[in-house]
């Protein structure tokens, strides 16, 4: 009965052992995957051509022609000095990915995106995180107002939805800025 009872006690610390392993390497896991989606999104956030094409997206009127204007040089603005980009406005945009796609991989302060444990767009609609971007131009010298901006201040939040992470404040939650320049060579340059 003794030995029957001790197999017992080692079979149930054996299977505690293995249960609090699996769980440490999901957390683990889960850590993982919250640094790769950042850096994917930070990678992304920095390129130009991403932030061209999510621009170049957004409608010419209404309240993104700021945008339009700060980074890709319209002048499709009713502004008494000719210059339509106003800086240290900031805008929450959509942010697509690379490649002819539309998909979101940084969303808006009212629509986040979903996204997967590597960072992409997710297709079932299960969200290992949600992300969301905002664009503040800013314009050469401190001006108010110019052609086109010179830089972007671009602020991302990362919100965590994994269960080893969401119960963590510290760590379910990821919010930064990162800032551009912008070639200002074009033909619409800031004065």
């Amino acid at each position: 009965m003794l030995l029957v009872a001790s197999a017992v006690l080692i079979a149930a610390l054996l299977a505690h052992f293995v249960f609090d392993q699996n769980v440490q390497v999901q957390k683990l896991n889960a850590l993982v995957a919250r640094d790769q989606i950042r850096l994917a999104l930070e990678s992304r956030l920095v390129n130009l051509e991403v932030i061209k094409k999510s621009v170049e997206a957004l409608p010419k009127e209404g309240m993104h022609a700021n945008l339009r204007a700060c980074i890709l040089g319209e002048k499709n603005c009713a502004s008494i000095k000719g210059h339509c980009c106003q800086s240290r406005s900031r805008k929450s945009m959509p942010i697509l990915d690379f490649g002819e796609t539309r998909k979101v991989i940084g969303g808006t302060i009212d629509e986040p995106s979903c996204l997967n444990e590597i960072g992409e767009a997710s297709a079932n609609g299960k969200c290992f995180a949600t992300s969301r971007v905002s664009i503040d131009p800013i314009c050469a010298e401190g001006r108010e107002t110019c052609k086109t901006a010179t830089a972007l201040v671009i602020l991302y939040q990362i919100q965590f939805e994994s269960p080893f992470l969401k119960d963590n404040p510290e760590i379910s939650t990821v919010d930064r800025s990162i800032s551009v320049l912008l070639d200002t060579s074009g033909p619409y340059s800031s004065p």
